[in-house]
């Protein structure tokens, strides 16, 4: 009887062993919705418990959708995977539909499953296995497993007691299969799928490791931000030396103006007492009025140059002290920033 097939678990090497995370390996196209869900709700809880080397048993277990619809699993156990991590948890799920719970129960033990699929099979054929001298157990209204050794560990399944004791067992007696352990209570948050086995140090191992990662990484951003912050500021203080060099520069060029006309000033009002005095000496010869008139017009021109002379050496004084403002802001800054060479020229 051929079923679409769901696998779930980490990729066959060529070697013998698994590699890779957890995933979905196959899924045939009936497998949507809360089909979907549900796997992954199996795949996220079930895990082997740890035994080395040795190989767990295969499980089986089956999961009422509606009325004659059932998803019936098995659980492997795939060996050691690429980090010689033992006991890699394999699942196949099967769609049984339009099956009465005595067809899916001849379809629940070991043996009437093949061999494991290969990587990408969609479909599977299952061979019913009659049990003779054994009734089919009551219907279940809930997940239940029937074929544990034991070494399966999940929350979701409660175990299928198939078979009873013999009263007067026999050479031909059925054997009682070991019973699974009760179900864990769930506590948390349910396990990755990228470790299904919750209790093998390898999953601390990794998280410690990924966390010393996410923190050297956070470090790194850290100080990557301050080394950007600190060149940002180096920037602005040569902007700022460039800044006041030019403006130096240009007082100085105002100071030479100023001092020039400071002696052009000067020049004028020489040559003006020059001619004062001139004008005194030939005062006795010049008529009263004349000289008078004269005398008065070279007062007033000497009054104004006077002021002007008096103006230009205020405008002499504030230049200086904004001068000496400038320098003493720019050797400040020299001090705080030693990579800016102190300016020149004041």
């Amino acid at each position: 009887m051929n079923f679409p097939l769901w696998q779930f678990g980490k990729s066959r090497a060529g070697d013998g062993g698994c590699r890779g995370g957890y995933a979905v390996l196959a899924a045939a196209p009936e497998f949507t919705g809360q089909r979907l869900a549900i796997l992954r709700r199996i795949s996220e809880d079930a895990a082997w418990r740890p035994k080395g080397k040795d190989a767990c048993p295969p499980a089986t277990a089956c999961w009422p959708l509606d009325a004659d619809n059932w998803l019936l699993l098995r659980f492997l156990d795939d060996g050691m995977d690429d980090h010689h991590r033992p006991n890699t948890m394999r699942i196949e799920a099967v769609l049984a539909e339009h099956k009465s719970w005595e067809e899916l129960y001849r379809l629940l033990p070991p043996e009437a499953w093949p061999a494991p699929a290969p990587d990408g099979a969609t479909a599977i054929d299952l061979t019913p296995v009659d049990q003779p001298g054994e009734k089919p157990a009551k219907k279940p209204a809930a997940p239940v497993l029937y074929a544990d050794s034991g070494e399966l560990t999940s929350t979701l399944f409660t175990p299928l007691r198939s078979r009873t004791p013999d009263p007067k067992p026999g050479p031909g007696a059925s054997p009682i299969p070991h019973p699974a352990p009760p179900a864990r209570k769930m506590t948390g948050a349910p396990a990755r799928l990228d470790h299904p086995n919750r209790k093998s140090p390898w999953r601390w191992i990794s998280l410690s490791l990924l966390a010393a990662l996410s923190v050297s990484i956070v470090m790194t951003m850290m100080k990557q931000a301050e080394v950007e912050y600190w060149q940002r500021q180096d920037e602005r203080s040569e902007a700022e030396a460039t800044r006041l060099k030019n403006e130096i520069a240009g007082l100085n060029n105002a100071n030479r103006d100023l001092e020039t006309q400071k002696e052009n000033l000067r020049r004028d009002l020489g040559k003006l007492q020059h001619e004062v005095a001139r004008l005194e000496r030939a005062a006795e010869d010049a008529l009263p009025n004349e000289l008078s008139q004269r005398y008065n017009l070279l007062k007033e021109r000497i009054a104004s140059l006077s002021a002007s002379l008096s103006a230009a050496q205020k405008d002499m004084e504030e230049f200086k002290n904004i001068l000496r403002s400038a320098v003493a802001t720019d050797g400040r800054r020299n001090d705080r920033e030693p990579g800016i060479e102190r300016a020149e020229g004041h």
